[in-house]
This record gives C-alpha cells, sequence and structure tokens, in this order.
C-alpha cells in the first residue's frame, strides 16, 4: 500500500523534526518545503501538484524568538507566506492543511484563554498571526477546503532550539553556571508528543472544525521557578538562580488554555509536566554532559608541567598515583 504523503514547512525547526519522527511511525511520508518557494506561488503551486500530498502542515514562522525582530520578514513569512501555501494548494485534495497559529494571538489577558475570546494581539509576529489565521479561515468556510488554525501553548521537548528556557536550565546546571529566570509569568506547558496527538484527532475530526481555530495546551499554568526545580531535581545539578522582573513586553498576567475543545472529541494530555520533563531533560543532558569542560586530572596536569622540563611522563619509573 502506498503511504500517505505529508508537505510540511518548517520541516527542519523544534516542531518539524519531531513530526516527521512522529508521522513516520504512522508510516506516512515526510516532505519539506524551500523557504524561498513561499514568496513564489506559481513555483510553489507547481511543486505541490507535483507532491499532491494527503496532508499540509503550516509550520514556518518568524518573530517567535527573542532575536527575530524584522518587520519585513515577520509579515513575509507568516502573513504572505500562510497565503502562498493556501493558494497554491488550492487545486489539491488534501484531507487537512494544518495552519499553526500562536496563543499569542490572545495578547494579555487575565483568565483562561477560550477560543472565542475577543483577539488582543499588540505586536508584529501575533498580529499576523491573526491575519493568517484569518485568511485560513476564508479559504476553509469559502472554498470548502479541511483546513484549520491550532494555537499551541508553550510546547516543548527534544530537538528545542538551544536557546529556549528548557535547554538553558539543562545546560546551565550541567555546567555550573547562574540561571535568570523571569518572574512573574506563567505557561501552559504541553509536551510535544501531546501537541501532535492533539493534532492527530483535529485531523480525524477535520470536517466538525474547519475553518475553526483550536487551543492546544494542557490546561495547566507552572511558573519558570516551577520549571527550574523539577529540572533540577531530574538532573540532580544546582546552581545559583538569579530572578529578574524584567521580561518580554507581550508576556501575558495568565497563559492558560481552555481545551474543551479538544477534551469533547476525547483527546486529553498524557503527559503531566514532570513526566514530560524526564524525557526532555534525559535528552539534553546527555548532550550537554558530552559537551562539558571536564576538569583537568591529575595524570594531565603532570604531564603538562613536566613537558615544560623536557620530560616525558610515561618516562618516569615510579608514580606518584594510578
Amino acid at each position: 500500500m502506498k503511504p500517505k504523503v505529508a508537505l510540511i514547512t518548517g520541516i527542519n525547526g523544534f516542531m518539524g523534526k519531531n513530526l516527521v519522527n512522529h508521522l513516520k511511525k504512522k508510516n506516512v511520508m515526510s516532505v519539506g518545503v524551500p523557504r524561498e518557494l513561499l514568496q513564489d506561488v506559481t513555483s510553489l503551486e507547481k511543486y505541490i501538484k507535483e507532491i499532491n500530498p494527503n496532508y499540509i502542515y503550516h509550520l514556518a514562522a518568524y518573530g517567535n524568538h527573542h532575536n527575530q525582530e524584522e518587520f519585513d520578514q515577520i509579515i513575509i513569512t507568516n502573513l504572505i507566506g500562510t497565503y502562498a501555501m493556501l493558494r497554491a494548494s488550492l487545486e489539491v485534495d488534501y484531507e487537512a492543511f494544518i495552519n499553526v497559529s500562536t496563543s499569542s494571538v490572545y495578547g494579555k489577558k487575565n483568565a483562561v484563554m477560550r477560543e472565542k475570546d475577543t483577539l488582543e494581539a499588540d505586536n508584529f509576529y501575533s498580529c499576523t498571526k491573526v491575519g493568517a489565521e484569518y485568511l485560513s479561515r476564508a479559504f476553509a468556510k469559502k472554498l470548502n477546503k479541511n483546513i484549520v488554525n491550532v494555537r499551541p501553548f508553550s510546547v516543548y521537548g527534544e530537538h528545542e532550539r538551544d536557546d529556549r528556557l528548557i535547554p538553558t536550565i539543562v545546560r546551565n546546571l550541567v555546567n555550573n553556571k547562574p540561571v535568570d529566570l523571569i518572574e512573574p509569568p506563567k505557561h501552559d506547558w504541553i509536551y510535544i508528543e501531546d501537541f501532535l496527538t492533539a493534532i492527530d484527532t483535529l485531523i480525524a475530526n477535520i470536517s466538525k472544525v474547519r475553518g475553526d481555530s483550536i487551543n492546544i495546551g494542557t490546561g495547566r499554568q507552572r511558573t519558570n521557578r516551577e520549571v527550574y526545580d523539577l529540572i533540577s531535581d531530574i538532573t540532580r545539578y544546582k546552581t545559583k538562580v538569579r530572578i529578574t522582573k524584567t521580561g518580554r513586553d507581550y508576556e501575558s498576567p495568565r497563559w492558560q488554555a481552555d481545551i474543551t475543545t479538544m477534551k469533547l472529541f476525547g483527546w486529553k494530555p498524557k503527559y503531566s509536566l514532570e513526566r514530560g520533563l524526564v524525557k526532555t531533560v534525559q535528552h539534553f543532558q546527555s548532550k550537554y554532559e558530552q559537551n562539558a569542560i571536564k576538569p583537568e586530572t591529575l595524570s594531565t596536569i603532570m604531564e603538562t608541567t613536566l613537558g615544560q622540563f623536557g620530560v616525558k611522563f610515561e618516562d618516569i619509573d615510579e608514580k606518584p598515583f594510578g
């Protein structure tokens, strides 16, 4: 039986890498979209028709990291890039098109974030994501396409960028460097595997969510300090923690998902934060311990010192240590 095909933008990113592994287990072949094609609808349309995917996952984004501040690139990637994918795939009879948005579209909220809430985005990244959601909704509703927007909350797991919070905490613990934590923000942390199974659930119910925007989180928020303490317990390392009140200007007082919609489809997160962190931390701890600077052994110190006098360590008959 010929395997199904998934077309993925942002295939080399954190979510993309995990998605490829996830789909492989389901016997679905993954194909990436060259970034330059997102600015060339004609070439992109030809490319997509040749692949004829069963599923399209639009993950590519720009502006969600602290060092991504070019306004033009934010608009080109998030808004124009989304339109290009929607337009270029219009003639393809795909089973589902997943537009990955962001929980940042809600703006600053003091209550649990619900899909029907007024969107109060106030920065370039989140505003372009709002626009991309409405473009996707228009294609779904007016052209009868199986498209759904997903609003991920704080997704974490293996293959995250090294500068993200959890990898940074693990790396600094391993290297005994101070960890800077911003308080009081809280986040709804969801493990990557749970995020991907939630998308599977939406695909299975695509006719019921066509054009909608759906929250994917756990429904529980945790502080950065709680995350640090859990990671410290898992690694059995401790280091100095420096608390700062200065953080990102778009942090919401409350960042917690209402996941009622997902529960109605029988989905619920499998991983608690504690359990998800065990898998994630093991991945990064192994990586960072291999790269950690190892203290010089006594043998190495002696060999270096003796070498300054032209004496080879191996020529010494009686060594003061093994």
